[in-house]
């Protein structure tokens, strides 16, 4: 919540949910997301918000 500011349909960072159509590509995603955090996150150098932006950007 703290990321995307708000959950409007209006909101430009929202954009990559048009790509996630069905529930197990949501839960592949959210894995994804997870483990990167928990592998590679390193909050002495990085934000989480400067993460995920690179994981919606990157993939």
């Amino acid at each position: 919540m703290f990321y995307f500011d708000e959950f409007n349909i209006a909101n430009p960072m929202l954009s990559f949910l048009n790509k996630i159509t069905t529930r197990e590509e949501i839960v592949i995603w959210l894995d994804k997301l997870t483990s990167r955090i928990v592998l590679k996150y390193d909050d002495d150098y990085e934000q989480i918000n400067d993460f995920i932006y690179d994981y919606i950007e990157l993939g």
